[in-house]
């Protein structure tokens, strides 16, 4: 009994049992879902307006992103082939149609990050309003984020540390994208103070997503194309993204128990401040 009460009393018996309690696995699935949902249709109206100004594929610059071998690069390419005699008001009716949806994203994270906080619903107007300034964010970010990446490993070789500085930059970047994610969704009933522990958890988790990416994907999707044609690329993709709602949905719950223990400690022991 004595050791069941220092594990329930356990930053991982906290975590355990909060997990349990909002029911992690099933808020990740359903982030996931919504990633599934309209990040495809976003990476698809992204490569018509990249194609439109250039002719890199946003297949290019996916594979790249994620490391994938050459023989994986080729299976995921043409996933994100497209026409080039689409019309330019095609091409800007679909990214807005894929922006707009993709708020469904920003509102399942948002309500995730609510209950993490305890938090009440925020009102639909506001929430409506910072769910759209959020894909506006996410976009930006998945800008800044590919091409600071490919400037990180760029800067790691000159100074012969290999691809070390991708990751720096990565980090970085991510860092600041779920710190001011999780203000933007709260509606800024949360400190920032008390955000950086989730958003520098996000941040690392993501940050080790990306780094394994190469080596577990490049053969699963060579292996998934050969069984089962295109849709094994898709299929194994969409797993990629279950991986990153579960680490978002768990950064979050992490961030928040340590803002809450160094809050209780703080309260304990007024002193050490």
């Amino acid at each position: 009994m004595a050791v069941r009460h220092r594990f329930d009393e356990s930053f991982i018996g906290m975590g355990w049992r909060r997990a349990a309690e909002l029911n992690l696995p099933t808020h990740s699935l359903a982030l996931a879902a919504q990633q599934v949902l309209c990040t495809a249709p976003l990476l698809v109206s992204f490569s018509l307006a990249k194609r439109h100004v250039a002719s890199e594929n946003i297949g290019d610059v996916l594979t790249r992103y994620l490391a994938l071998s050459p023989a994986a690069s080729n299976d995921v390419r043409p996933l994100f082939d497209n026409s080039l005699t689409v019309t330019s008001g095609d091409r800007i009716l679909g990214l807005i149609f894929a922006l707009f949806f993709s708020t469904a994203i920003a509102a399942t994270q948002q309500r995730w990050f609510e209950l993490v906080w305890s938090q009440p619903r925020a009102p639909i107007v506001n929430s409506t309003f910072r769910q759209l300034c959020w894909v506006a964010g996410l976009c930006g970010y998945l800008i800044v984020v590919v091409y600071a990446g490919r400037a990180g490993h760029g800067v790691g070789r000159h100074v012969h540390a290999g691809r070390g500085a991708g990751p720096v930059v990565q980090f970085a970047v991510s860092f600041v994208f779920f710190w001011w994610s999780q203000h933007v969704l709260l509606s800024g009933r949360i400190p920032w103070r008390r955000l950086i522990f989730g958003a520098a958890a996000m941040a690392m988790g993501m940050t080790i997503l990306v780094g394994l990416s190469g080596f577990a994907l490049s053969g699963q999707i060579v292996s998934e194309v050969h069984d089962y044609g295109p849709i094994g690329a898709t299929f194994v993709l969409s797993l990629w993204l279950v991986a990153l709602s579960g680490l978002v949905c768990a950064g979050a719950l992490i961030g928040q128990l340590i803002a809450q223990r160094r809050a209780n400690q703080s309260v304990a022991h007024p002193d050490r401040n």
